[in-house]
């Protein structure tokens, strides 16, 4: 019973650890993209390609379509990381309760092993 326990608790430790790093990977992925969004800039207005009224309203239709797209990616990758940090937290939660089942045994078979001895 213990064996097959320690067995579960490495399982468990394992995919604790691959979901950590899907975590982090997701994480990083989604600070560059907020980072990336924070930093687009319209281009100087001033110049002589933007002077005209139509090209103006064509570069602030194409920067509204990029912010969009990137606000669009941002909110995925969010929820992305969101699902992920609930996954990774359900899995330490279930590693954290196998640990403890898991020296409650050992308790248990301490005791009795004390026991035996005192007979």
């Amino acid at each position: 019973m213990s064996r097959d326990l320690a067995g579960q608790i490495k399982k468990k430790e394992d995919e604790v650890a691959k979901l950590r790093t899907r975590e982090r990977r997701t994480y990083d992925d989604y600070m560059q993209a907020r980072t990336k969004l924070s930093t687009v800039k319209m281009e100087n207005l001033q110049e002589k390609a933007n002077a005209k009224l139509w090209n103006f309203w064509i570069k602030c239709g194409e920067d509204i379509w990029s912010l969009a797209v990137w606000a669009l990616q941002l909110f995925f990758l969010m929820a992305t990381l969101m699902k992920r940090q609930a996954e990774l937290a359900k899995a330490e939660r279930e590693l954290a309760d196998m640990r403890e089942k898991r020296a409650e045994l050992v308790v248990k078979d301490r005791l009795g092993y004390e026991l035996e001895l005192l007979r």
